[in-house]
């Protein structure tokens, strides 16, 4: 019997990602082209938050740097209440995982 998946929202924490966040976006939204993807501009000073809304997140930003965390704590809050997921995935925003590897979950 295949299990249906729940609602899947994505939360991303970003601190100063500007060379790798459009990069890690691109990826999550072609595999998982209809889910909600939060960055958390986490007090950045470069230009991940710009970068992040160009390509089509749902950006929450702090004004200072407030660590890992807090900003998975507001992404997962905005994802849950802006979005009503069932299934929140965290993801970072280096390029350390790939889209794809979240279907193995």
């Amino acid at each position: 019997m295949k299990q249906k998946l729940g609602k899947i929202a994505f939360v991303i924490p970003a601190y100063n990602e500007e060379v790798s966040i459009g990069h890690t976006l691109a990826d999550v939204k072609k595999n998982f082209p209809s889910a909600p993807v939060f960055v958390v501009n986490d007090g950045s000073r470069d230009r991940t938050r710009e970068i992040a809304l160009k390509n089509g997140a749902r950006v929450l930003s702090h004004v200072v740097n407030r660590g890992l965390g807090a900003a998975l704590a507001t992404g997962i809050q905005a994802a849950v209440e802006r979005s009503n997921a069932d299934i929140v995935i965290t993801f970072d925003a280096d390029l350390q995982h790939s889209g794809s590897d979240v279907r193995k979950l």
